[in-house]
């Protein structure tokens, strides 16, 4: 599991679905707006070939108050 840096930041964001195909995300809309309690980890293990990428989170608005810059995923 990867380190947890930041989390408790509840907001509004864009969630892209990543595999239209897999199971668990098939029906799903590429893109949609969920509110959630999102984490930010010190690794991203997306990119280790150990994992498949079901969706992702648009990071460029991810900054605020709450989460400093340095702390970004």
């Amino acid at each position: 599991m990867a380190d947890l840096i930041q989390g408790g930041n509840i907001r509004n964001d864009i969630i892209t679905i990543q595999d239209p195909n897999h199971p668990s995300t098939a029906g799903l809309a590429t893109n949609h707006n969920r509110t959630d309690k999102w984490y930010t980890y010190r690794d991203n293990v997306g990119l280790s070939p150990n994992y498949i990428v079901l969706a992702t989170l648009d990071e460029t608005h991810y900054i605020d108050d709450i989460t400093p810059a340095y702390l970004s995923m």
